[in-house]
This record gives C-alpha cells, structure tokens and sequence, in this order.
C-alpha cells in the first residue's frame, strides 16, 4: 500500500483507475469530463484523475505513481491535447 497524504491508498484499486483511464482515452481519444450531464463513470474518471493532478501539485503523490502516469498518460498534467 502507498501512504498519501496521512491515509492509505489501495494500489490495485489505483491502478485499476489508471487502466481505466487509459482504456476511456483509447476509445474516446480525449480525457474524460466531469459535470452533472456527463455519464456517470467518465464523471467517476474526470475526479479521480483531478485527484492526482492536485495530490501531484502539493508534492503528495508518489514518485512511482507520477513515473506510472507518466507512462502510461504522457498528458495527464494538464489539459493537453491527446
């Protein structure tokens, strides 16, 4: 388990949204949208995803989940195009 932020985070329910993440932008060929109108697991998405970039801003991501992101979703910093 990785410690975020003074809680556990479960690394195979983290990696699961990552895979999930990159299946949505295989398919869609965009990061997913949050809003109330959006489907509810492209919305799911969306929050988790501004979760890491703002766990990322302060300094409280891991090191090795940065490096999987990075990998794995070269634009998962910021709004870049896909």
């Amino acid at each position: 388990m990785t410690v975020t932020r003074g809680f556990q985070r479960d690394d195979a329910a983290w990696d699961a949204r990552l895979e999930g993440l990159v299946a949505f932008v295989g398919t869609f060929g965009r990061m997913p949208r949050h809003g109330p109108s959006i489907d509810p697991a492209e919305n799911s998405l969306s929050q988790w995803l501004g979760y890491q970039r703002r766990e990322h801003s302060c300094g409280a991501l891991s090191p090795d989940r940065i490096q999987r992101l990075d990998l794995a979703m070269p634009a998962w910093r910021g709004r870049r195009k896909i």
